[in-house]
C-alpha cells in the first residue's frame, strides 16, 4: 500500500532534539565564540550547567542547527551559516529572523503544509515512531516560534515564494531584470563566490538595501531561477561540497557560482 503524500513529506522533516526555547541563546553564543568548535562547546555548555557535553553539544545543539542550516560543522571549526548570520545581526528582530527561516525551510526546503500534520495521531506513531517523533518536535518549533503553513500541499515554487514573501520581495524572484539588478549589485563581476558567500551577499545586499530579511532558502529559488533563464548573467559550478553547503537541484550540486556580466 502506497504511504499518504502527507507521510512522505513528514519523513523529510530531519531529527531535532534541541528544544525551541535554547535556539536563541545557542545561536548568540555560536556567534561569539567561532570558528573554533572547542570554543564554541565551551561557550554553549555555559546554557547547559550541569549538563553533558556528549548529550547537549553533540546530541542536540550541533545536529539541530546544522540541519537546520543556521550553522556549519567542518572538522575543527563550527560556525554560523548565512542564515544564523541574519539571525544574530538582528539582535532586535531575532524571533522574527528566526521564525522568517524557519518558514523557508519548512516549505522551501521540505515542501510542509500545515494540514500534513494532522496524520500525527496515536496510529501512526505505533507503526511509524521515527516519523512521528521527528515531526512532533518539529511541531514544537512551529508553535513556539508562531510559523505559517500553507493550510494546503503547494506544488510550484513560485506559488511557495508569493505565500513566504512580500509583493516587493517577491519580484524580486519573479522579475527578469530585478533579479538580475540584484546579482549584478551582490556578486562582483567575474569573481567566484562559495555558495554560502553568494547567499551572505544577496542576504546582505536584501537588507542593507531594500530591508528585506530573507534567507538562504530564498537565495537559492533567485540563483536557481537565474541559472535556468535564457542567456544567464550568472553560472553555477558543479562540484563535491558537503550537503549543507551545496545548492543541489535535479541530481546536480552546485559549490560556488560566478557572474559574468
Amino acid at each position: 500500500m502506497d504511504k499518504p503524500k502527507s507521510l512522505l513529506c513528514l519523513e523529510r522533516i530531519p531529527h531535532l532534539k534541541l528544544p525551541p526555547k535554547h535556539l536563541c541563546c545557542v545561536l548568540q553564543a555560536i556567534k561569539e565564540a567561532q570558528p573554533e568548535r572547542a570554543s564554541v562547546q565551551g561557550k554553549v555548555m555555559k546554557h547547559f550547567p550541569g549538563k553533558a557535553v556528549k548529550s547537549v553539544f553533540r546530541g542536540m545543539v550541533q545536529p539541530a542547527t546544522v540541519r537546520l542550516d543556521f550553522a556549519r560543522a567542518e572538522g575543527d571549526s563550527f560556525y554560523l551559516a548565512p542564515n544564523g548570520r541574519l539571525v544574530t545581526s538582528l539582535a532586535d528582530q531575532e524571533r522574527h529572523c528566526i521564525r522568517r527561516c524557519l518558514e523557508d525551510f519548512a516549505l522551501l526546503r521540505l515542501g510542509l503544509w500545515r494540514a500534513a500534520f494532522d496524520i500525527l495521531r496515536p496510529g501512526i506513531r505505533e507503526q511509524h515512531t521515527s516519523v512521528y517523533e521527528r515531526a512532533t518536535r518539529f511541531w514544537n518549533y512551529v508553535a513556539y516560534f508562531s510559523i505559517r503553513l500553507p493550510p494546503a500541499d503547494m506544488d510550484s515554487v513560485r506559488d511557495k515564494v508569493s505565500f513566504l514573501y512580500e509583493k516587493e520581495a517577491f519580484a524580486l524572484y519573479a522579475a527578469r531584470e530585478k533579479r538580475r539588478d540584484l546579482l549584478a549589485s551582490a556578486l562582483t563581476l567575474n569573481r567566484l563566490f562559495q555558495m554560502d558567500e553568494a547567499r551572505w551577499r544577496v542576504i546582505h545586499r536584501l537588507l542593507e538595501n531594500k530591508g528585506i530579511i530573507a534567507t538562504s532558502y530564498f537565495v537559492d529559488e533567485i540563483l536557481w531561477k537565474e541559472g535556468l533563464a535564457g542567456d544567464p548573467i550568472i553560472e553555477l559550478w558543479e562540484g563535491a561540497v558537503p550537503a549543507q553547503k551545496r545548492l543541489a537541484r535535479g541530481g546536480r550540486a552546485f559549490e560556488a557560482v560566478i557572474r559574468r556580466r
